[in-house]
């Protein structure tokens, strides 16, 4: 007796694909038929036997001998991800459709022309080609790094006192955003208990972020000369825009005061008052927006069967988010730290020569 696993209503699973082995006699068989219809027939086969709907069960038409038993053919199929909770997943049906395969004297499958042809001493095995899949993404991700890399020595050669490490810092929060979105809107429907707090962790930080900006921006061009002339020689539409964008991140406002290239627009006089404001926006972000999402992340990952390239991305970017915040706030703390000891050293000096002073003048 066998049994595979009921089809009920579960953990999401996204697109599995595995390799099936034929036997000699049906590797023979398929090298010299029409082999586009032969993994039609077989797909058939699955459907009914398993059974489960045709168009989950495709194929990309791969094949190749199998390294151990070179007589032997390695067939492709891909189990698609179910459309809706009501279908079972492709980790489901991937496990039963292994299960058949190794009891396959005992099922459906030994009576069926071309599932016959299935050697079950050879498992159905996830065989994902990640490379193959995800070539476009890697092929994004070295060619914005060699542009960021080329923007910062840019930068470095323009102006080298500038913080030019903002280039890196600012792209970190856009791509932070961007793989936030993309998992808002293709992943996290998987788990319908995961949408509300994920939806509440996105857009809550982001008006906060937007609030603080703009308080910043107010009250630099209310009560700062210096910065409501730095704006004053900007576009107009500047100003809007750069508020926006510090919604994503109250850190993205450094950008602005970093002298990036040299240039005019990175170089905003920001007030002490609203160096803290963004310092202690961000620390209050890790909290409110940058943990809540790794947690989130955290549950998705425990919620779902396979994890795919999108949350793992979101939970690396959040990662790496996180890092940069601690270190740069372990930063600024040391360098206020060391600002107030020389401060209090150079008030104990000045006091101390004063008493000496007035020591000897009483003499």
């Amino acid at each position: 007796m066998f049994s595979t696993k009921p089809f009920k209503a579960g953990q999401h699973s996204v697109s599995v694909t595995g390799s099936l082995r034929l036997n000699e006699e049906g590797s023979s068989k398929f090298l010299q038929s029409n082999q586009s219809e032969f993994f039609n027939n077989i797909i058939q086969a699955f459907s009914k036997i398993i059974p489960v709907d045709q168009q989950r069960i495709t194929t990309n038409g791969k094949w190749k001998n199998d390294p151990t038993s070179p007589n032997k053919v390695l067939l492709s199929f891909t189990i698609n991800e179910a459309k809706d909770a009501i279908e079972p997943n492709s980790k489901t049906i991937f496990d039963n459709l292994g299960t058949l395969v190794e009891k396959k004297g005992f099922t459906a499958l030994s009576i069926n022309e071309y599932t016959s042809l299935i050697d079950e001493s050879a498992s159905f095995v996830i065989t994902q080609d990640y490379f193959g899949k995800y070539l476009p993404v890697i092929i994004i991700s070295l060619v914005s790094l060699i542009i960021l890399a080329i923007l910062y020595f840019l930068a470095r050669w323009k102006s080298p006192e500038g913080r030019n490490f903002a280039i890196f810092e600012t792209a970190l929060i856009m791509q932070d955003l961007a793989v936030d979105l993309t998992f808002t809107l293709l992943r996290v429907n998987n788990t319908p208990h995961l949408i509300v707090p994920n939806m509440v962790f996105l857009i809550v930080p982001l008006i906060v972020n937007f609030l603080l900006a703009i308080n910043i921006f107010l009250s630099e061009v209310d009560t700062n000369p210096m910065f409501f002339t730095w704006v004053s020689e900007l576009p107009t539409l500047l100003l809007p825009i750069c508020a926006i964008f510090s919604s994503i991140d109250i850190l993205a406002i450094n950008t602005l005061t970093s002298n990036l290239f040299g240039l005019k627009v990175f170089s905003a006089p920001l007030s002490q008052r609203s160096r803290k404001i963004i310092l202690w926006g961000s620390f209050i972000n890790i909290f409110a927006e940058d943990i809540p999402q790794l947690i989130i992340q955290i549950l998705y990952y425990n919620s779902v069967e396979t994890y795919d390239l999108i949350p793992s991305l979101v939970l690396i970017s959040g990662g790496l988010v996180i890092v940069n915040k601690l270190i740069l706030r372990s930063y600024h703390a040391i360098v206020r730290w060391y600002h107030r000891r020389d401060k209090i050293r150079n008030f104990i000096r000045r006091l101390s020569a004063a008493s000496i002073r007035s020591l000897r003048s009483n003499v």
